[in-house]
């Protein structure tokens, strides 16, 4: 449309670039805007699959002990436990005022 309304004479090769950033730059916004199981949904659990072999590939190529060294930091995420409540009156007594 641009090219008909600017008198451009273009071929289809050379729109080609044009056309394809167009269209990822769409897909992009589209794939930005879906929740995790809209991604998989729209990409589908084999493609899934492949993408996470892929990085698991590349993170044990880059580093043999970066697997075990994730797993470990994992595992050291674990949620603070929850504050031991006490009375008032301990409370109070480390205070000094009872």
């Amino acid at each position: 449309m641009f090219c008909v309304q600017n008198n451009l004479d273009l071929s289809a090769a050379d729109l080609i670039p044009y056309v394809k950033k167009q269209a990822t730059s769409e897909f992009r916004e589209i794939i930005g805007s879906m929740d995790d199981d809209g991604f998989e949904n729209f990409l589908g659990k084999d493609q899934i699959s492949r993408l996470r072999k892929r990085n698991l590939q590349r993170l044990k190529a880059g580093n043999p002990n970066a697997i075990k060294n994730t797993a470990a930091a994992n595992a050291s995420k674990k949620e603070p436990e929850p504050a031991k409540k006490e009375n008032l009156k301990d409370f109070l007594g480390k205070l000094g005022k009872f």
